[in-house]
């Protein structure tokens, strides 16, 4: 499955947030914060507010994307294993729209370049990569042939993904305005 496969229009609403397949057209990717910035320049007001994403939020982002698409890590002959291409095109996307060659220092590990972006990122930021990373479980990762989940170490679903998520959110009190299209 190749990476325009991840973007295309599709929606997955899921209590106060909702997951579009994001709008890529020619190699872009709308994030979470060109649309706020968009809206706001159009006048229209953000309904919900999220001052903070505390750092205890921000760990339990890591074990879901642990479990719901996998680590990179050490192979047990050199070199690494894991789901590379998903963390490759997670990256990558968001590399590319903020306009950076690496989210963080993780020696091209894509993985922990995210992770430590995860925890340096201010707030809007973070939400761009949460969002880019369950859009991806939400459509690529709900794809992937069971064999290749075993594979990646993906061990939970791509929906107790996206509920464990939302309740994280309601938990730490984060609200994010739902993308209606």
């Amino acid at each position: 499955m190749g990476s325009s496969d991840v973007v295309d229009g599709f929606m997955h609403q899921m209590g106060s947030l909702s997951f579009i397949r994001g709008k890529r057209r020619m190699g872009i990717y709308e994030t979470f914060t060109k649309r706020k910035k968009k809206a706001a320049k159009q006048g229209q007001a953000d309904v919900y507010q999220y001052d903070s994403l505390p750092k205890e939020f921000r760990v339990q982002v890591v074990h879901i994307w642990l479990s719901a698409i996998g680590p990179i890590r050490p192979a047990p002959f050199g070199g690494v294993e894991g789901n590379i291409a998903a963390w490759n095109f997670i990256h990558d996307t968001l590399a590319r729209e903020v306009g950076v060659f690496n989210l963080g220092q993780g020696r091209n590990n894509r993985f922990v370049q995210c992770q430590e972006y995860l925890f340096e990122a201010g707030v809007e930021e973070a939400l761009d990569l949460i969002e880019l990373s369950f859009r991806f479980v939400d459509t690529v990762i709900r794809q992937l042939h069971h064999v290749k989940r075993i594979e990646a170490r993906i061990t939970q679903e791509p929906d107790e993904a996206i509920d464990e998520l939302n309740h994280r959110f309601r938990d730490h009190g984060v609200l994010v305005q739902p993308e209606l299209e």
